[in-house]
């Protein structure tokens, strides 16, 4: 899969021609990146982030908004969290629409849609602009939540246009017949339960389209506020955030100090499920044939949605 934020997942297949004796994963991500973000001041760090980790960048700032809010002891109020979380769905159906148009193409080999992705990651800035004009949604405590009735009235037009272009179903069967070639002899509950993994992600693109419609309906109705007056300047302490992203839940961990970053760190669900010791190796030791082995690897990884490059190696096949 292609990745914006780096790092690489590299399967290696020890196959006997289409006997498979184990899959070893080998997960790289870049995450020592995070260290670079100790001693900068907080607000620094929240506006870094999204460039660090461009896919779902909005989504890691927000959870380390909300771990900084929690190390001092703060609630925002009920109208940023109601913001917060419909920029955070947004985000998730850009990382969707990117799965739809990039990641599925690719390994289908047909041709990609880097428009459509385009399109799905401006609309993301132009709801948060609708939401906080001053741009400032990242500040502790609350930005200036005004939200812009037309200007959300814009962003479902588009959203509804986005919607319009993807062709979730005719994807899902051109998937399912790949499937049937890609998994053959290595039995029937393999491609029902891969059938099953992309059928779901397709439903839940399908279902963030509907909800984050419906958000945006509502988000006028929100009672504007002015730009939060939190101090962090004499406070310290740690805090946790989680925030849902389309493959799961994004965590952050964070140690602040006088307004500073004293230590960073997050888990995103590509750490989790494509561990070493994780759900996706453990599920791996259940293959044990394959008429052609490195594609059914392939696409086993790709039912499991990973968010770095994928390379799968054939190991002693003879």
């Amino acid at each position: 899969m292609a990745s914006l934020t780096g790092g690489s997942l590299v399967a290696r297949v020890h196959c006997r021609g289409p006997e498979i004796d184990a899959v070893d994963l080998e997960l790289q991500r870049p995450l020592k990146v995070l260290s670079g973000l100790r001693g900068r001041p907080v607000d620094e760090c929240l506006r870094l982030l999204p460039m660090l980790f461009s896919l779902c960048g909005t989504a890691h700032a927000l959870a380390a908004l909300q771990a900084v809010e929690v190390a001092v002891g703060h609630q925002p109020e009920p109208a940023h969290r109601a913001a917060r979380a419909t920029l955070a769905l947004a985000d998730a159906l850009a990382a969707q629409v990117w799965r739809t148009c990039i990641d599925w193409p690719q390994l289908l080999g047909h041709e990609i849609a880097p428009t459509t992705v385009s399109r799905a990651r401006r609309l993301v800035e132009r709801i948060a602009l609708a939401i906080y004009p001053d741009g400032d949604w990242r500040r502790p405590g609350g930005g200036r939540l005004a939200p812009d009735a037309g200007a959300l009235a814009d962003a479902r037009t588009e959203l509804l246009d986005l919607r319009a272009g993807l062709d979730l179903g005719g994807t899902l069967a051109v998937i399912r017949r790949q499937l049937v070639s890609a998994l053959a002899g290595t039995g029937d509950q393999w491609l029902t339960r891969l059938e099953a993994c992309f059928v779901d992600m397709a439903d839940s693109t399908e279902a963030s389209f509907t909800l984050l419609d419906a958000r945006l309906g509502a988000l006028p109705a929100l009672p504007g506020t002015a730009p939060s007056g939190l101090s962090l300047a004499a406070q310290s302490g740690r805090g946790q955030g989680h925030v849902a992203t389309a493959r799961g839940e994004l965590s952050y961990a964070i140690d602040i100090d006088s307004a500073h970053v004293i230590n960073c760190s997050m888990t995103a669900p590509t750490d989790r499920a494509f561990a070493a010791e994780g759900p996706v190796a453990q599920l791996l030791r259940h293959l044990k044939r394959a008429d052609t082995p490195l594609p059914a690897v392939r696409w086993i990884l790709a039912g499991h949605d990973p968010c770095v490059d994928v390379q799968v190696e054939a190991v002693g096949q003879g």
